[in-house]
């Protein structure tokens, strides 16, 4: 934005410039916590609806999935943050999730 020679325009054109930029930033920030708690929803929606012994598809990498038989619904494993997870029963894995 061109504002000529007038020092004080010239600040508030920047402070907006600043300003559009953090709001971008947040923008970016809000759209990936919301994805993240779309995903935490459909995993307690998953986790309230299994049962011990159905069978699930769990993904391994690289887009490639096997099927498996869920040995025990009580032995979930629910990541906590900071590289560290714990195994929670389903009421507990629901409850950390939410």
């Amino acid at each position: 934005m061109s504002v000529g020679g007038n020092p004080q325009m010239q600040e508030l054109a920047e402070q907006l410039e600043a300003l559009e930029q953090r709001q971008e930033t947040l923008e970016a920030e809000i759209e990936s916590l919301l994805a993240q708690k779309a995903a935490i929803g459909e995993a307690i929606e998953a986790i309230e609806q299994l049962d011990s012994g159905d069978t699930v598809q769990v993904p391994i990498g690289g887009g490639a999935h096997i099927r498996a038989t869920i040995e025990d619904i009580d032995e979930v494993i629910v990541e906590l943050g900071a590289d560290y997870a714990a195994e929670r029963d389903q009421d507990g894995a629901v409850e950390t999730l939410d």
